[in-house]
């Protein structure tokens, strides 16, 4: 504590709140940290049901006993006939990526048209 002006100023809980609030934005998970492209070969080749997709990422990474939060939540095909991934809020793609070779295995056999994964991760 220290006097200033008469009021007793606690120098320690500034430094404690600007330390919450830098822990807070770590944490944060923005859209970018939580989407993952999958690559096709053709935008015109046939498209697999993406809840079929969806369903078959989240069954790879239930059998290699990932983390419960570990989940794709949705998958679409964007206007290229690229495959986006969205997980969970407190999941990160870089966290799914981990399993990409057996995901990729599994993709293959529902979407023949699906590139070798290329990671780049920022």
């Amino acid at each position: 504590m220290k006097k200033n002006t008469n009021k007793n100023v606690d120098l320690t809980k500034k430094s404690t709140n600007t330390q919450q609030s830098q822990q807070k934005q770590q944490k944060r998970i923005t859209m970018n940290d939580r989407r993952i492209l999958i690559s096709r070969n053709s935008a015109n080749a046939q498209k697999a049901n993406v809840i079929n997709i969806r369903d078959t990422i989240n069954r790879v990474l239930r059998e290699h006993k990932a983390a419960k939060n570990i989940v794709i939540i949705s998958a679409t095909y964007n206007e290229k006939g690229t495959i986006v991934c969205t997980t969970r809020e407190d999941c990160t793609a870089a966290t799914i990526l981990k399993y990409k070779e057996f995901i990729f295995n599994e993709l293959s056999k529902i979407d023949d048209a699906i590139r070798t994964p290329q990671v780049h991760v920022e």
